[in-house]
């Protein structure tokens, strides 16, 4: 499935996420008769996941990546036109559920510093959203120039390090390019996860 099909796909949905709620279960050969049964009966299949683990951490503190110094809605806006926004059906996730993400959700992701930002000119050029928790800490949506994107992986593995954390974990839309980058620094592929959408009454 292309980038433009996923993105169409997702567009008619965001304007009712707030209206549901999203569920998930693991890609296996138990679930593609759940697949098939949820489609049936009306749980649209959003987007498939790929998560992906590392315990590899850093020791020295990279450069070029900080929290937003812009406005939530000028982040906002830079982050409206990433196509990655469209491939996550503007979605987010803690690791095991995926929210809605909308410019109250990512201005308190700001305030409670969960924001990391890389920048070219005085521009956003990579961004992810940080949850710390249970030990693991995960990136929930990750947007951005490849190369910077990098740079905001790197600092995850320096903040495991500082937070002594045991994991890092990426959710990434599983024809996402980046899949096949992480897996080659040291990323293991641990399970496609299936987002739903169940409507609420």
């Amino acid at each position: 499935m292309g980038e433009t099909e996923t993105s169409t796909r997702c567009t008619p949905l965001r304007r009712q996420l707030k209206h549901s709620i999203q569920e998930t279960s693991r890609e296996d050969s138990s679930n593609i008769a759940s697949k098939k049964h949820l489609e049936k009966i009306g749980f649209p299949l959003l987007q498939t996941f790929q998560r992906l683990d590392s315990t590899k951490r850093l020791r020295a503190k990279p450069g070029g990546v900080a929290g937003p110094r812009r406005t939530a809605k000028g982040l906002w806006n830079w982050l409206n036109e990433r196509p990655e926004f469209g491939e996550n059906c503007a979605m987010y996730s803690d690791g095991w559920t995926w929210h809605p993400l909308t410019p109250q959700a990512l201005k308190d992701h700001m305030t409670h510093g969960r924001v990391l930002i890389s920048s070219r000119n005085g521009q956003p050029s990579a961004l992810c959203i940080l949850l710390d928790e249970d030990k693991v800490l995960t990136m929930g949506l990750v947007a951005g120039v490849p190369r910077d994107v990098g740079k905001l992986i790197r600092m995850l593995r320096f903040l495991m390090f500082r937070k002594k954390r045991g994991k890092l974990r990426i959710l990434l839309p599983s024809k996402s390019p980046l899949v096949r980058a992480l897996e080659r620094s040291g990323f293991e592929k641990v399970a496609k996860i299936l987002v739903y959408q169940k409507f609420l009454g």
